[in-house]
Formats: structure tokens, sequence, C-alpha cells
């Protein structure tokens, strides 16, 4: 009787497809998270060698040097505000 019924367990493969999608999208999830990773680091180092360059380039031309961490000084600047004030 338990051999039939484990032989019965066995041989169904009502749920394989179900098995395979699932086993396929894991696989595609971490492929795209790795290649995503990958990319990510690739247009980070670009965007650094640009900003770098353009540090470079405004260094030179005696220019203000662009520093996304610094506000200069807490005072935002904006073109809109001498427009404003010339104005008045």
């Amino acid at each position: 009787m338990l051999r039939h019924w484990i032989q019965a367990i066995l041989s169904k493969d009502e749920g394989q497809d179900l098995t395979e999608y699932t086993l396929l999208l894991a696989f595609l999830a971490l492929l795209t998270t790795g290649v995503m990773t990958s990319v990510g680091q690739s247009g980070k180092a670009v965007w650094s060698d640009a900003r770098t360059t353009i540090n470079t380039a405004a260094s030179a031309s005696g220019a203000a040097t662009a520093n996304p961490t610094s506000t200069g000084g807490g005072q935002p600047r904006s073109d809109h505000d001498e427009y404003q004030s010339g104005r008045d």
C-alpha cells in the first residue's frame, strides 16, 4: 500500500511546469541583479570621470568647481535670484 502511494506521487507531473517556471524566474532575477550591479558600477565610474574632467577644466579657467556635497556655504545660488534683484 505504501509502495503504491509513493509510486503514485512520483508519477504525477501536474506541478512540474509551475516548478520549472519558478526556477527560470528565479534564475532571471539573479541574472538581472548581477547585470544591473555591474552596469551601475560602470555608470558610476563614467560620471565620476566626467565630474573630474569638468572640475579640472573649471580649475584651469578659474571658475568654481562642482562639488555635489557642498552647497557653497549653505547659501544656494540661483541666476533667477540675481535676475529678480536686478529688476527692482
